[in-house]
């Protein structure tokens, strides 16, 4: 009997059915996920509704659909199956030559659909409780060796999550634009604070060779001058830089 690891579902009812098929169907060896893995991609989280792993007929991925109408079951199986495939030709252990090594089925499981929706032939199944185990007997996977790194690489694959994309604003004018440009402006400026923190330190070459810039806090002079102008000349002087 098959290992059931539940997690996060949006087709319950047919997920339970799905469940069920399989502890019913005491032949099969394996463990079916229930809304795992979640796959990470360019445009953001793809969860496969079901799998099945098993060590004598590799991975099958289902196509849970809720309800009696499984139209555009062509297209979800098709994502699915190249969005697996890519996932898993990134673990060498796998790839045998070009290919993937691993055996790779896919299929709907619709309990709820009419006798007339279902397909138990062809490149697209539609499968219910009735038909699952005879079509999960019916794969043959000639390379058992590779189980282990299958399984490992479905673990890994649970596991991983997509990075946070950066978020735009929508409208140039909205506050979020706003926002975003003021915080743009806090970066920068913290930016030049830092590299101006080290202007003490920083060296510059003339033409009469290499000197430093040095700040000057208060400005040199000859003799005696007033506090008024003194004050007035500091306080130009603060930003003031001389080559020594």
């Amino acid at each position: 009997m098959a290992e059931v690891i539940w997690g996060s579902s949006a087709k319950p009812a047919s997920s339970r059915k799905l469940a069920e098929g399989f502890e019913a169907a005491r032949d099969l060896n394996g463990t079916l996920y229930i809304g795992y893995p979640i796959l990470g991609t360019p445009t953001g989280a793809f969860p496969i509704d079901a799998t099945f792993l098993s060590p004598d007929h590799g991975m099958v991925v289902f196509d849970v659909v809720e309800g009696r109408d499984p139209s555009g079951f062509e297209d979800r199986q098709d994502e699915m199956f190249t969005k697996m495939k890519s996932r898993l030709m990134q673990f060498p252990g796998l790839v045998q030559r070009r290919d993937l090594g691993a055996q790779l089925s896919v299929a709907s499981f619709a309990p709820a659909a009419p006798a007339e929706k279902l397909q138990s032939d062809g490149d697209y199944l539609i499968l219910n409780s009735e038909t699952l185990e005879a079509f999960i007997n019916s794969i043959n996977w000639p390379n058992k060796q590779l189980y282990p790194a299958l399984a490992s690489a479905i673990q890994s694959l649970s596991t991983i999550r997509k990075g946070r994309r950066k978020r735009e604003a929508a409208k140039p004018d909205s506050r979020g634009a706003k926002v975003r440009k003021l915080e743009e402006s806090i970066a920068n400026f913290r930016r030049r604070s830092r590299c101006g923190g080290n202007r003490n330190s920083t060296r510059s070459t003339t033409n009469s060779g290499t000197g430093r810039i040095r700040k000057n806090h208060r400005p040199r002079s000859q003799g005696r001058i007033s506090p008024c102008s003194e004050s007035r000349l500091e306080d130009r002087c603060n930003v003031q830089y001389s080559l020594t």
